[in-house]
């Protein structure tokens, strides 16, 4: 008889998790397991689950987002997937920061986390130390159900990815008590003049220098505080990009909330797609007939994201920021494109020189969707987790 595995599957922004999560299911049916679905986002799935739970042999329970780490049982200060004597696993796609109270309340030998950015693991170990199983796995890339031959393609550049006003998140900055809102603007320009560095190194180095002393809990509280910093360099250095291609006769094919926003004297060379986002398996049809895509986070700058190994599975070249985790498995201008905010022209003359030699983007694009389905599969994921379970 099959071992069983249940799968949580949560609320998720264009649904992509959810569908991570069905990625999930088939992979771990693929491996010879009974898999158990619950929706925690319709009525009655929780009491459901603990039922379930509690009276059948189970091998695993998994979750992206860290899904039910903070219930509690009722009469009790014990996390209830503690009480269960299963091997949790909970992938989470952000920083830990974002999680502080799920990851704040299991404490058991039962629970495994993943993270997607080694800073994230590293972070979990010195701040959450009541989660003992902590290990780096990137997402898995997915697939579309039609793939356009490259030489076909009619999208030059696809950036699949939500917009927010650099002005909006400084407004949140600007509301902070004044210590907090000159703490900001410091760690912004350090972090704008070194990509390289995170905001938890940055304000650890912040802290030293001024001989603050400080116990793990003020530091995480002043994280919890700071943590806007993050979005700001996401925001604003996404503005930054997109800007300058489009003032440099690139044009940029977008999909996602908030580019309805977007303000440009060359705003003809922005297409989008769909002002208030477009389903993910859409997203992935778009990818499979787009000869580049953009991936632009600058805040991972120890590990990866899924859009790197997706846009390589669709069949497309993979633009994204040159940090250090990238090189471990690719090599740029052989099976990827690299480039830095610091030094647009540059990226811009590559897109350019890639559009005008298709056949050269074509064997990049190759050699990208080789390395990612070799390794970069959500079955590839599902033998590690399974791996580590069992060790």
């Amino acid at each position: 008889m099959a071992e069983n595995i249940i799968v949580l599957k949560g609320q998720s922004q264009y649904n992509v998790l959810r569908i991570a999560a069905d990625y999930m299911i088939e992979s771990f049916k693929k491996r010879g397991y009974n898999v158990i679905e619950f929706d925690l986002t319709t009525d009655g799935a929780l009491t459901e689950f603990i039922d379930t739970a509690t009276k059948i042999t189970c091998s695993l329970i998994f979750s992206f987002q860290a899904l039910l780490f903070d219930v509690l049982l009722s009469d009790s200060k014990t996390a209830l997937l503690n009480q269960l004597n299963i091997p949790v696993f909970g992938h989470i796609v952000d920083h830990p920061i974002y999680h502080n109270l799920r990851l704040s309340q299991v404490n058991g030998d039962n629970i495994y986390l993943g993270c997607i950015d080694q800073s994230h693991v590293d972070y979990v170990h010195k701040y959450y130390t009541n989660i003992k199983n902590v290990t780096y796995l990137p997402h898995g890339g997915f697939n579309a159900s039609t793939i356009t031959p490259y030489q076909e393609r009619s999208i030059d550049l696809f950036f699949p990815c939500s917009y927010s006003e650099p002005d909006e998140i400084m407004n949140k900055i600007n509301a902070l008590p004044e210590v907090y809102q000159n703490m900001c603007i410091i760690f912004i320009k350090k972090m704008l003049d070194d990509p390289t560095q995170n905001l938890q190194d940055t304000l650890y180095q912040y802290l030293d220098n001024i001989n603050f002393i400080y116990e793990d809990e003020d530091f995480t509280q002043i994280m919890e505080i700071v943590k806007v910093v993050d979005q700001y360099i996401r925001a604003y250095t996404r503005d930054k990009c997109i800007r300058y291609l489009l003032d440099n006769g690139i044009t940029v094919t977008v999909s996602g909330n908030g580019w309805p926003k977007f303000k440009s004297a060359h705003i003809n060379n922005l297409n989008i797609l769909e002002s208030n986002g477009m389903a993910f398996g859409d997203v992935l049809n778009v990818m499979g007939k787009s000869k580049m895509v953009l991936n632009h986070i600058a805040t991972h700058q120890n590990g990866t994201h899924e859009r790197i190994f997706t846009s390589m599975m669709c069949g497309a070249v993979c633009l994204t920021l040159d940090f250090p985790s990238v090189h471990t498995e690719f090599i740029d201008s052989k099976n990827i494109i690299l480039f830095s905010d610091n030094n647009l022209k540059l990226f811009t003359d590559r897109i350019k020189d890639l559009l005008s030699y298709p056949t050269k983007a074509e064997e990049i694009a190759k050699k990208g969707t080789l390395i990612a389905a070799q390794s970069h599969s959500w079955l590839n994921n599902v033998d590690k987790i399974l791996e580590i379970i069992k060790n």
